[in-house]
């Protein structure tokens, strides 16, 4: 059974040690989460962000994970000549699914370009294909909400 993959590129006219400051930030990613009714809480030990992600699940998916879908990650990043590399390693699903994702930021645009890069499977038989259908835009829409806010947060904090 083949993944669904997403491919999302941003702008960003800010720097990418800016972009990944923003990115790695609880002040950044707890107010993005309180705009779009999900809990976000990350926790920064070197280049390695633990991240918690709560949101109201789907009706389409209730059944399976309750009212609440949480996923438990881990973000590795390293330097990337002038930018930096992300890959996200998930601990905790609350979805029988499997998750491949890496971020990378690099000089370009009018600053920064970040491209996001993942995988995603459901392990439901006879539902998995219906379960990603549905959430390939919801993970765009996430993905882009990320970047509206981000816009507004690079503004008030320069490099």
């Amino acid at each position: 059974m083949d993944d669904m993959d997403l491919n999302v590129r941003h702008e960003y006219a800010a720097s990418p040690d800016a972009v990944h400051t923003m990115l790695t930030s609880p002040d950044y990613l707890s107010d993005l989460g309180q705009a779009h009714d999900t809990a976000i809480t990350v926790e920064n030990e070197g280049d390695v962000s633990s991240l918690t992600v709560q949101a109201k699940a789907p009706d389409q998916v209730r059944s399976m994970v309750g009212e609440t879908l949480s996923v438990d990650a881990r973000v590795l990043w390293e330097r990337d000549g002038e930018g930096w590399r992300g890959v996200v390693e998930v601990a905790k699903l609350k979805l029988p699914a499997k998750v491949s994702a890496r971020a990378g930021l690099q000089p370009g645009g009018p600053g920064t370009v970040v491209e996001y890069d993942m995988a995603f499977s459901v392990t439901v038989p006879l539902l998995g294909k219906k379960i990603e259908k549905l959430a390939e835009p919801r993970l765009r829409r996430a993905l882009d909400a990320q970047k509206r806010s981000g816009d507004a947060w690079l503004a008030e904090h320069k490099d």
